[in-house]
């Protein structure tokens, strides 16, 4: 299947890379210019958003397991200081 990509921002970048590194697919890329990727160095310098070393896992469920605890206690502080 080919697959056609606008624009290579972080999401875009994200899915190019699952796609080439998963499949056999071909993606053709349609971007403004020639240097891509360059917001996500001016955020963090590369460092933002990359939080999630299973991302790109072969399985996609494996990393939403359920953190309500965590979650529960985070909105929890937020209720007290409203």
């Amino acid at each position: 299947m080919i697959y056609t990509l606008i624009g290579l921002g972080v999401s875009g970048l994200a899915y190019l890379y699952s796609k080439l590194k998963y499949t056999n697919d071909e993606v053709v890329i349609i971007n403004e210019d020639e240097n891509f990727g360059k917001r996500i160095l001016v955020s963090g310098n590369g460092r933002c958003n990359i939080s999630n070393v299973n991302l790109f896992s072969k399985d996609k469920g494996i990393h939403y397991r359920s953190e309500n605890e965590f979650f529960e206690t985070l909105f929890d502080e937020k209720d007290k200081k409203l």
